[in-house]
Order: C-alpha cells, then structure tokens, then sequence
C-alpha cells in the first residue's frame, strides 16, 4: 500500500475504520490538563471511525515526515548499525482485532534485545519545543507500546531526525512494558464498546480537533430549527458570561498595552530589571484581499475591480458562525418553518 499516492492513502484511511491506530490508542490519554495527542480528540477519533465523511487528520507536517521516511531510516542503519526491513501494515492484535498496527519498520535480532524489534521514524523542526535527548515523546512511546502489543514483540526503537537542527539525529530503545499494555488494552476496549460499537459519540471538548470535526460533519445549514435540550440554557448562560469576562480582559489588555506604547515611545524594545521586557516594532501589514482590488480599481477602473470580484466569488470558502439569536430571529425562523411543512 503507496501511502504517498492518494488511492493509496483512501484504502489505508478505509481499512484504518475498523480499529485503533498506535497514534489514536495515545489519543485516549489526552486530557484537559495534558494533551498527549494534539492533533486528534476522543470525538473526532470516534467520527473518523464512524462517519462516512474524510476526517483524515492529515496536515503539512505529518506530510513531510512521510515524504521523509526513507531517508530518517537511512539515517537509522547508517549511524545506529542495524538491519531494518518493511514494517508491518495494519495488521491486527490476535485476540483484540480492534488494535491495528502500522508500523515503519522492523529491525532484525541484535544480541542486546529478544528477536526482532518495532523500528519507528520520527521528524521535527527546531521550532517544536521537546528535547528527544532527554525524552521521547509521550505520544510516540504510547504509540509504540501500541505496536509491541499488536506484533507481540518485546522491544522497539525510535529515530528522530530535527530538520534545521546542528545536533539533527536522535534514536533510543525502548522494552515492552507489559503493565502499561495491560491497562491500554482496556482503555482501547472500553472506548471501541461504548462508542464505536454503541455508535455513542463522546462528549465533544474544546479542542481544535473537535471543533474541526463537527464542521466536517456540518459543513451548511438548512435553515430549520431545533428545541435544544433543557440543559443548553445552562450553556448559553456560562458563554454570554465568558463573552463578558472577554471582553472585559480585551479592554484591560488594550488599557495596559497602551500604556506600555506610552513607556516606549519610539524605541523597539522595553527591557525591565529582572532581564525580560517586551518588542514594539514596525511590520509590514499583509495585503488583504480588498486592499488589492481597491488598487486594481485605481489603476484600471471601477469595472475591471469589479471583473476581478466576480471572478474570485465562486473561489470563496464558507463556514458556519455561532451566534447568539433573539428571540424575535427564532420566532421568525420557526414560523417560516412551521410555514413550509403546511405548504409541503
């Protein structure tokens, strides 16, 4: 399977509905107060495996670090000294055919481990902030736990190239940790029955791949209306109060912001005592979309600007925005409603 070819990527996302990916087995430990997997949430993990929609979390990066798997193994043999061969594609645990592994690589028998071992490569930029010299990341150990638990093999080793960093490669081992598997077999099993197979979503949380999901399932509207359920007057309540206490903390910021532009004047940066301070320096403003044809109509006229417009129109994007409604909007939203079921 060509995961750098879009067939191949289509039949891996609709083999990838029927169980848990290593990545998406280190989703289940995200909470509110640590995200082990940011590019994924309980729900849209739960939509990706249950809707009929594309919720294919994939992004730039994870992009580069396919384009980039040959050589980051390259990397691997070369420096570390081992064999690594092709890597298992979605295979699935003997007794739990809901745990599914992917892996990169594996690398054959060294006399420090017990047989064969998982090989998983790995890129960053310099930009992301984690130390692989100190720690391999949360999200890629639970991952690889994942695989050890599928393949039943004992150990498995990581190698990281840091593109743009002087000390570019890292790798390290890693054993089976058989306590840990024991508890991500229930923790699998626990969300695939109560969800997936209940076909119960779970609660949606804040996250940007919640929030990502619901507008791939909702793209539009239809312009009828729904009775929320009792508890959503609790919920418009606490976001018009949250609404206030933002903008109340806005005016605040603005208030302080401008007394710092007082303090600074015209020099760039404002140092305080203890050795931090702040920037206040001049940037060149993008050019937005009306600030361009605003120049096309004063060099070409009123008529090309508006040629241009109607040209650009079908190319725009849409989106849904949430909003607040009177009630005097949702009477009249529910009358022209109760309107066309008559007329219907």
């Amino acid at each position: 399977m060509d995961l750098s070819t879009e067939a191949g990527r289509r039949e891996w996302q609709r083999r990838r509905k029927k169980g848990i990916g290593g990545s998406e087995a280190a989703t289940l430990f995200n909470r509110p107060d640590r995200i082990v997997n940011k590019w994924q949430s309980r729900f849209s993990l739960y939509q990706s495996k249950v809707s009929d929609k594309d919720h294919d979390d994939d992004n730039p990066t994870l992009e580069l670090g396919r384009w980039l798997e040959p050589v980051v193994r390259d990397m691997y043999v070369h420096k570390v000294g081992r064999v690594v061969t092709g890597g298992f594609t979605l295979i699935a645990h003997p007794d739990y055919d809901f745990m599914l592994a992917n892996t990169d690589g594996r690398i054959a028998a060294v006399p420090e481990h017990d047989g064969e071992g998982v090989y998983e490569g790995k890129t960053q930029n310099v930009f992301v902030k984690h130390d692989w010299k100190q720690e391999v990341p949360l999200l890629y150990r639970v991952q690889l736990q994942h695989y050890l638990a599928v393949t039943g093999l004992s150990w498995g080793s990581f190698a990281c190239f840091e593109v743009g960093a002087a000390d570019w490669f890292h790798w390290g081992d890693e054993e089976r940790n058989d306590k840990f598997i024991e508890a991500l077999y229930d923790l699998e099993w626990t969300f695939w029955r109560d969800h997936v197979l209940a076909g119960v979503p779970p609660d949606p949380d804040g996250s940007v791949a919640t929030t990502k999901a619901l507008k791939l399932l909702h793209p539009n509207d239809n312009g009828r209306v729904i009775f929320l359920p009792p508890e959503a007057h609790g919920w418009l309540a606490e976001r018009s109060e949250i609404a206030a206490q933002m903008k109340d903390l806005k005016k605040r910021q603005a208030e302080i912001d401008n007394k710092i532009r007082a303090a600074m004047g015209d020099n760039s940066y404002g140092a305080l005592e203890d050795g931090g301070g702040i920037a206040y320096k001049t940037q060149t403003s993008n050019y937005g979309p009306e600030l361009v044809l605003q120049v096309v109509e004063d060099l070409l006229g009123k008529e090309e600007a508006n040629a241009v417009r109607a040209a650009v129109k079908p190319l725009r994007g849409t989106t849904r925005v949430l909003r607040v409604a009177s009630e005097k909007t949702i009477s009249a939203a529910l009358a022209e409603q109760q309107e066309q079921e008559q007329d219907t």
